[in-house]
């Protein structure tokens, strides 16, 4: 099986080397083929598409299908190198269209496209683009088949100008519909990888959308130095007057910077800690406070008890010495009166 492989893969790069368009060679029954799609006759600047099979626009439709693996490759002494790989799996019959692409590049990126030529709707796939072009062409190995054009490459654009449109409309992207499964007991990733992007950047994991998971365990600095002896924690007036000044928490990004740059979950969570611990501890605080002015509160309600009390003793005195006054006024209108 390995030498039969072996056999055909030579006879895929070798087929039609000496240019020519779709040159085909067929390796075995039911159209599996070694084809040499052809070269880019414009040169550089070029930007084009390679029609894969005709697809069902209205119209019940026969069988078409490519399934298999597109090259395209560049370099010599004297010229940059390039290779492009793409696997396509995409089929086409009665009223249905489905396929999904896989591929591997060292600039741009393989996208498959819907698009009109001559008056028939193909699947096709746009070639990664760069100012040099692929100058040893296009070559396709697998089971492909169509009712109209078949692994047919042409140009859309040259130099900035567009070519073609009196027999080509690109209709827009197709959005992939098949799905790729995995089964292996642990996938293994050394570079970085990207989810929706094509620029994971320095991350080893980029996502350009949600995330959904059961949970995401983070290793991370925690904030528990809040609640050391050391810890300078801000007066809640110190923190107010910062607030007023700078629109947010001290210690904690804003948000045009979490904008611009996002935020780290470790770091943001650790952050957010730590406003935690010095709200608690600004909690405690208040607490004590509160005990202290209770205490206050009620030894100057004992005050007040005593002082009532006393008022009420001297208002009793009061009285007795209104009657003791009463009495003396009357023993001396007596007195008088002898």
């Amino acid at each position: 099986m390995n030498k039969l492989y072996q056999q055909l893969t030579v006879v895929f790069f070798l087929v039609g080397i000496n240019s020519g368009f779709a040159q085909v060679t067929n390796l075995s029954p039911e159209d599996f083929k070694a084809v040499n799609i052809g070269y880019n006759t414009l040169g550089d600047y070029t930007k084009s598409v390679i029609l894969l099979h005709e697809v069902y626009d209205g119209v019940k439709i026969g069988k078409n299908f490519a399934i298999g693996e597109v090259c395209a490759i560049r370099g010599s002494q004297v010229s940059n190198n390039r290779t492009n790989l793409a696997f396509v799996n995409t089929s086409s019959g009665y009223t249905h269209i489905e396929g999904g692409l896989t591929s591997f590049n060292s600039d741009g990126v393989w996208k498959l496209k819907l698009v009109m030529y001559q008056g028939k709707k193909y699947l096709a796939l746009d070639v990664p683009y760069r100012p040099d072009y692929h100058s040893s062409g296009f070559r396709f190995k697998g089971w492909t088949k169509s009712t109209g054009e078949n692994m047919k490459w042409i140009a859309y654009e040259n130099r900035g100008i567009p070519v073609n449109q009196d027999v080509l409309l690109i209709v827009g992207d197709y959005s992939p519909n098949v799905t790729e499964y995995h089964d292996y007991a642990c996938s293994v990733f050394y570079g970085h990888v990207g989810i929706g992007t094509q620029s994971p950047n320095s991350y080893m994991l980029a996502v350009n959308g949600t995330i959904r998971a059961k949970e995401i365990k983070v290793e991370a600095n925690w904030a528990d130095f809040v609640f050391k002896g050391d810890y300078s924690l801000r007066n809640l007036t110190e923190v107010e007057e910062f607030i007023i000044e700078n629109g947010h928490l001290p210690d904690i990004p804003t948000e045009k910077e979490v904008k611009a740059e996002g935020i780290s979950l470790g770091e943001m969570n650790s952050k957010l800690l730590q406003k935690i611990e010095e709200l608690t501890l600004y909690a405690i605080q208040l607490k004590k406070d509160n005990q202290t002015l209770v205490e206050k509160q009620n030894q100057q309600e004992e005050v007040l008890v005593l002082q009532k009390e006393e008022i009420k003793t001297q208002k009793v005195k009061l009285v007795a010495l209104e009657d003791l006054d009463l009495r003396l006024q009357a023993i001396e209108k007596f007195m008088n009166q002898k």
